[in-house]
């Protein structure tokens, strides 16, 4: 089998709902396309994980907490889908590189609006370009097209010529905005979607590049060559703009600092599309309310007990100080103390039906609440799967 298919490259480009970055994590991405025209939108999502259990992995030894523990939730808007050449369109109001020049035009220029579109630009265009180059990938692993090299070179010198066109706007407007721009950081931020761009188009282009000269495809001579000068091009122009890792003597502290930038710019590119989320846990909202009314639904019962025993005793019932009704106290109080305690791991084993482990709230930048997230988790046996599951399975 081709290394190639189970290559980090080929999985960047390939990317699904299920992304496995080692042996121990896993990614799951869901979308939810919100219908405008229905007033509340609800969505149910069941995961069901099947456990061995040779493991030993149950309710005792994986408390519901360390779920929760391991788990991390990242919520945001979903990449605007617009291709490279929609974004240098000038009459598209949809691009950012537009809505950024309507924003220089304005009198109360809005530095902040401005940095967000432009880390949006960012995200657009990554997403932009990985489309085009899994596209030529995908061709290059057909070729049942007998005007396959035709068409191969057709399609990447297109790619060229959009990515040359997006780029030249791009520093265009970029000249622009430090003309205009006055705060410090709003420089320091352009500079870095700058070194974000020429970092993207530099991996996914060498990443096409490597796949084109592996497959020994001939007559793709002079695309190779173009593909050559581009990437040499961007080289220079992150070299004259200081916009390359600080070089290091050790290769392997070279390859981390490396690794940690690029980890750092994708996260903030995408600060555009994060969502504010403020999660609460079960126990945090509705743990003093289980407290009391154990304890209520508790003492309710032990004041029962204890008039309906002294209603029952024999001997003039308000003879508290002898040693038989202190007895009869304490044992009842003790079995109130009990019956609390009782009532609030049921009702903790219990609650999930009740109420959600945990809620999130979902807010716009701008402090617009866009929805609600409940959580449950639980075991269950194999006989209490939905029917007809394990079919599917």
């Amino acid at each position: 089998m081709d290394e190639f298919w189970t290559s980090g490259f080929w999985r960047d480009l390939n990317e699904g709902e299920i992304n496995f970055r080692d042996n121990l994590q896993f990614e799951l991405k869901s979308k939810f396309p919100v219908n405008p025209k229905i007033k509340k939108n609800v969505f149910k999502q069941d995961f069901f994980v099947f456990i061995p259990e040779t493991l030993q992995v149950d309710r005792r030894s994986y408390l519901k907490d360390f779920f929760y523990m391991d788990q991390t939730n990242l919520i945001r808007y979903q990449t605007p889908v617009l291709s490279l050449s929609e974004l240098v369109k000038s009459t598209n109001k949809r691009s950012p590189l537009t809505c950024i020049k309507n924003h220089l035009r304005e009198k109360d220029q809005k530095e902040d609006l401005i940095i967000d579109e432009l880390k949006l630009l960012g995200a657009i265009f990554r997403s932009a370009l990985r489309r085009r180059v899994r596209g030529l990938v995908l061709e290059i692993q057909s070729q049942s097209d007998e005007k396959f090299i035709e068409n191969l070179i057709t399609n990447t010198n297109s790619l060229l010529a959009d990515l040359s066109e997006f780029l030249k706007c791009f520093r265009e407007l970029k000249d622009q905005l430090e003309q205009n721009l006055q705060k410090e950081q709003s420089l320091h931020h352009i500079s870095h979607v700058d070194e974000y761009l020429a970092t993207v188009t530099d991996y996914y282009l060498s990443g096409y590049l490597d796949r084109l000269n592996s497959q020994n495809i001939e007559g793709v001579d002079e695309v190779r060559q173009q593909l050559y000068q581009l990437l040499k091009d961007i080289s220079h122009y992150r070299l004259n703009n200081q916009l390359m890792p600080k070089k290091n003597k050790d290769p392997v502290l070279f390859s981390e600092n490396t690794l940690h930038r690029h980890s750092l710019l994708n996260k903030f590119i995408i600060e555009a599309l994060k969502l504010n989320s403020n999660r609460i846990a079960l126990q945090e909202r509705y743990g003093q309310a289980i407290g009391v009314i154990a304890a209520g639904v508790a003492m309710f019962v032990y004041m029962a007990l204890f008039a309906l025993a002294l209603f029952a005793w024999e001997s003039p019932p308000f003879v508290f100080t002898s040693f038989p009704i202190i007895l009869l106290a304490v044992l009842l109080y003790v079995l109130k103390d009990r019956l609390k305690e009782g009532l609030k791991v049921i009702y903790k084993h219990r609650a999930f039906k009740w109420f959600p482990d945990y809620t999130t709230k979902i807010k716009s930048p701008g402090g617009i609440t866009l929805g609600i997230l409940k959580e449950f988790f639980s075991f269950i046996k194999t006989k209490d799967l939905p029917k007809g599951f394990l079919d599917i399975r």
